[in-house]
């Protein structure tokens, strides 16, 4: 007997409500009553064919091509939920019905663009996220690359299941279908946070284990697809897993129209049978991630607004450090060494990993990032390494980094208060724009926290003597400078 089951899209054809009534009478009710499972157990999410093209408005559409062609503009859009919701969600009326009429009493939170359910399992709470990717569809090749699903839509999916020890997020379309501009932010987001994501679409059986940045694993499993016609494929996949061992099996089941039975689908593996291990690190603790989401939220926009202050209100212009942020190149040998030089200038022209191979002098961020050390740049003045802390900063707070999760806090060296305890009490007033009260000694002490200066100043050496003590005190933390 299963423990939930959910569809991801399409569960009609062209969005009316006789095509809900009846895929719940003839396909869903069915399979409730042969597991006799609650209705409370079963989860969806919108697909293109779940849209009604009748329904949507030309001049709005004209409208909001125009004006979200950003991560902030689909944002500030999703800020203003639920005011603007009735027209730009009119293509989904009879699936919100249909929704409202069966919502599970497992639902925690949601609105247009998502929902999150919460389900106790022994000692584990799983958490569910069902992301609309539909919202913006019209159906075929034309949905290619347009649609938009909304940074705030994730972070806001991620907070609420935060308690979680487990998540499975749910969608219909592949990722490759999201525009161009969001689509890495909401994959990054969303495999970050996640531990399995179910999609559809694609009417075809896959599985993929993804290594993230941070070398945890993420299980894609793309759904088969049930048809009322057999020249289609027709097939469902079944996904046992250990909450414990985070290990499991898909078994993937077609319909084999000849034995006129459901069969396993052994091209996909021995008897459709998939075994998986999900690799994961030592997570952050609940407080720990209740801090870098406030910062996410609350920091992440000043950034933004520090580093473009003249052109981020202007809608044509990149409104984020990570929409604009090249990764410069890197050395371990000074500038002046010939080594240096030589690695530098080739990088230019030749592929990276095969030169990082070739000459160790070149680092990747990402390389940098993995080897858990302190970590002192040096560079010109102006030459964009306050720029380079800023994207160390954010890809902490988004948890894209290779080593375990860690609280970035970011000061500027030159700004420190006078008296004792510069350091520490510079960081205090770092974390004042969020909301909770936050332990600052016990994330230290644990050595919870990433501490990033810029612009260091070795001449002074009073402040330097404070940076030696505090850096001593704290040694468990991880440091990287600027100068």
């Amino acid at each position: 007997k299963p423990d939930i089951i959910v569809f991801t899209g399409d569960l009609a054809f062209d969005g009316t409500s006789a095509d809900f009534d009846s895929a719940w009478n003839e396909v869903i009710q069915p399979v409730m009553d042969i597991f006799s499972l609650e209705k409370d157990l079963i989860f969806f999410c919108p697909g293109n064919h779940d849209i009604e093209r009748n329904n949507i408005d030309k001049i709005l559409e004209s409208g909001l091509r125009t004006e979200l062609v950003s991560i902030a503009s689909v944002n500030e859009l999703i800020d203003g939920l639920p005011q603007k919701s009735s027209d730009v969600f009119s293509r989904l009326t009879n699936y919100r019905q249909f929704l409202t009429s069966k919502e599970s009493k497992y639902k925690k939170d949601g609105d247009y663009l998502y929902s999150t359910y919460t389900i106790e399992e022994g000692d584990k709470l799983i958490g569910i996220a069902s992301f609309n990717t539909a919202w913006r569809a019209f159906g075929g090749n034309a949905d290619y690359g347009k649609l938009l699903l909304g940074e705030r839509t994730i972070d806001n999916a991620i907070s609420s299941l935060k308690e979680c020890h487990f998540r499975i997020a749910l969608m219909h379309h592949p990722f490759s279908y999201l525009a161009e501009f969001e689509q890495p932010t909401i994959q990054r987001r969303i495999l970050g946070n996640f531990d399995v994501l179910l999609h559809g679409h694609i009417h075809e059986h896959d599985t993929e284990l993804v290594k993230k940045q941070n070398q945890d694993q993420v299980l894609l499993v793309a759904g088969g697809t049930i048809y009322s016609k057999r020249e289609y494929h027709n097939g469902y996949g079944i996904l046992s897993i250990s909450l414990t061992e985070t290990n499991g099996e898909i078994y993937l089941r077609e319909y084999d129209d000849r034995a006129r039975r459901f069969v396993p689908a052994s091209v996909y593996g021995k008897d459709g049978i998939v075994p998986f291990k999900l690799e994961r690190r030592v997570g952050a603790s609940t407080e720990q991630n209740s801090i870098i989401t406030q910062l996410r939220q609350v920091i992440t926009a000043k950034v933004n607004v520090n580093e473009f202050p003249s052109i981020s209100q202007l809608s044509l212009y990149p409104k984020s450090l990570m929409e604009i942020f090249v990764e410069p190149p890197l050395a371990s040998e000074p500038e002046s060494s010939y080594l240096a030089r030589e690695a530098i200038r080739e990088d230019k022209t030749k592929e990276s990993k095969v030169l990082r191979s070739k000459q160790e002098t070149i680092k990747t961020l990402n390389d940098l990032l993995g080897s858990g050390n302190n970590i002192l740049i040096i560079g010109k003045k102006e030459h964009g390494k306050t720029s380079l802390l800023r994207n160390i900063y954010r890809l902490y707070l988004e948890d894209l980094q290779p080593e375990r999760e860690r609280i970035p806090l970011l000061i500027n060296y030159r700004n420190l208060p006078m008296g004792k305890n510069k350091v520490y009490r510079a960081l205090e007033k770092s974390l004042q724009s969020i909301d909770s009260k936050i332990d600052l000694e016990k994330q230290l002490v644990n050595g919870n926290c990433i501490v990033l200066i810029d612009d260091l100043d070795i001449e002074n050496r009073k402040r330097l003597e404070d940076l030696a003590e505090f850096s001593t005190r704290y040694s468990r933390n991880r440091f990287i400078f600027t100068i």
